[in-house]
């Protein structure tokens, strides 16, 4: 886990460099090809790392960083948000590894719940079959400034829906 926040860029800048790099494999855009992508979560890990919420964890291999996971950690909680490993590595299932050690830190810790998180990839039934229902609720206040701020949030949904291809 990342020990100080000096930590962080290198880690950060390591989880874009593998996520574009599997992105690329599966011939699929990416958001992390954006560099405002890396400075947003560099932004929020020193953030969260100064509030003590921060879960920034690696895993070496042959004295290369092989896996990087992003979550956080509040209330007995660690979400597991972005998960990310060389896929030279893959046949060490250095992504799993990565994740079970995640798990086993976190019931070490007392933590009342692992979160998975948005999305239904097949992993993630391996670990937990039951999928918890997620809403979206938008409220905003009945003037004109309320309403063109809904107006840029479904813009903004609309347009991740585009760039993921598929709900989100």
């Amino acid at each position: 886990e990342a020990d100080a926040s000096t930590d962080i860029p290198a880690l950060i800048d390591k989880l874009v460099e593998l996520r574009i790099a599997r992105h690329q494999a599966l011939k699929a855009k990416s958001i992390f090809n954006n560099p405002a992508v890396a400075d947003f979560f560099k932004t929020i890990s020193y953030a969260f790392f100064d509030k003590g919420w921060l879960s920034l964890n690696y895993l070496v291999l042959d004295d290369e960083i092989a896996a990087v996971h992003l979550g956080f950690k509040k209330d007995g909680r660690l979400y597991y948000y972005i998960p990310a490993f060389a896929d030279r590595f893959r046949r060490y299932s250095i992504g799993r590894l990565l994740l079970s050690d995640l798990m086993r830190k976190s019931f070490d810790k007392k933590f009342k719940e692992f979160d998975f998180m948005l999305g239904e990839e097949d992993y993630k039934m391996d670990w937990c079959p039951k999928i918890e229902p997620l809403y979206l609720f938008n409220m905003h206040p009945k003037t004109i400034m309320g309403y063109l701020a809904y107006l840029r949030f479904e813009k903004l949904n609309i347009g991740i829906k585009k760039v993921l291809g598929k709900k989100w």
